[in-house]
């Protein structure tokens, strides 16, 4: 087990346990020897930081940083900023220094140094040979590889493989909601009081142990603004908390063994019968879902006839390989 280590200011932490970044990199060596692959060039920032278990803040609200990697059969390029290379916390984290096994030695270069050094990989491969990348990834990192040797994928094995949480990373999640849920609940019972609300959940958060951030902006919004998709309150839209309209929050925070996303809708006085009656068929979309049987190997375009959009606010951070949109299969334990 290991903990998650930070870049760019985040405190260290001990707290958020889950595979050592060695036995990541081993397991997606297997993959790669599977599908015949020599290469894979790591583009995602997430999967940079899953697999070796770092975390940054270089993007306002995703604790990620700016970082390429290289993953070879018996190498490790690992692309950053020369000055966070010298931090003593991230050489011990990934042994540049101690001894390690040579196949595990993890070689830190300039981040803007990529494409030579993917050049040069790509001018000694066999004919033969294949460099996997995704196919998000931009073009003219993609283009740095030849046709004959690339092998572009929709879904690369770090999308798939951080998907499934392990019981570490699963307490995780419920922790994390555990204190969501303890801030909305302050909220709220300040809100019964007030009315008008400027998106006080900050501070509330902040109070909770292992807080890092907010996972995006907070939506707030009364009466027809919760209509308006990603609405943000601003002088001239603002409207003040009142009995006889509905009130939507949709908030999320970071935290060291976990990550929210939550939208509640509530109303403070007594909602009209045409609000109750919405309300309701919302409800009952969300009980559907909640009790559907999910066999594994079942694709998110099954569910998607009827439950056509998302439906799991409150259940975490969307990861990408299971979606309602998407005919990936559903394997266990994937969010």
């Amino acid at each position: 087990m290991q903990a998650y280590h930070f870049l760019c200011g985040f405190s260290l932490s001990r707290l958020c346990l889950t595979i050592v970044w060695q036995d990541k990199i081993v397991q997606l060596r297997g993959k790669m020897v599977e599908r015949k692959v020599s290469w894979f060039v790591v583009t995602a920032l997430d999967e940079i930081a899953w697999l070796f278990n770092l975390r940054g803040s270089d993007i306002e609200y995703n604790p990620v940083f700016f970082a390429y990697a290289i993953i070879g059969i018996n190498g490790i390029w690992l692309f950053l900023e020369e000055t966070r290379v010298m931090d003593p916390v991230l050489r011990e984290h990934l042994e540049l220094d101690g001894p390690s096994k040579p196949e595990l030695k993890v070689q830190c270069l300039p981040y803007e140094s990529v494409y030579k050094e993917l050049q040069a990989i790509c001018a000694s491969l066999g004919p033969k040979e294949k460099v996997w990348i995704s196919d998000k990834a931009s073009c003219a990192l993609t283009q740095a590889i030849p046709k004959i040797h690339r092998s572009p994928i929709p879904y690369t094995p770090l999308c798939l493989a951080k998907a499934v949480k392990n019981p570490t990373e699963i307490q995780g999640m419920k922790m994390a909601h555990i204190k969501d849920a303890v801030a909305l609940c302050e909220l709220f019972a300040w809100l019964e009081k007030e009315v008008f609300h400027t998106c006080s959940l900050f501070p509330l958060f902040s109070q909770q142990k292992d807080f890092v951030g907010l996972s995006f902006p907070t939506i707030s919004s009364v009466g027809p603004n919760g209509s308006i998709i990603h609405y943000r309150p601003l002088p001239e839209t603002n409207r003040n908390l009142s009995l006889t309209e509905v009130y939507l929050i949709d908030s999320g925070a970071q935290f060291l063994d976990g990550t929210t996303d939550v939208t509640r809708t509530v109303h403070f006085g007594t909602p009209s019968d045409y609000e109750k009656e919405c309300f309701t068929y919302v409800l009952k979309g969300h009980i559907a879902v909640s009790a559907a049987v999910f066999p594994n190997g079942t694709k998110g375009t099954f569910y998607n006839q009827n439950s056509p959009h998302g439906l799991i606010k409150g259940a975490g951070e969307w990861d990408i390989p299971f979606q309602f949109f998407i005919s990936n299969p559903l394997i266990h334990s994937v969010t």
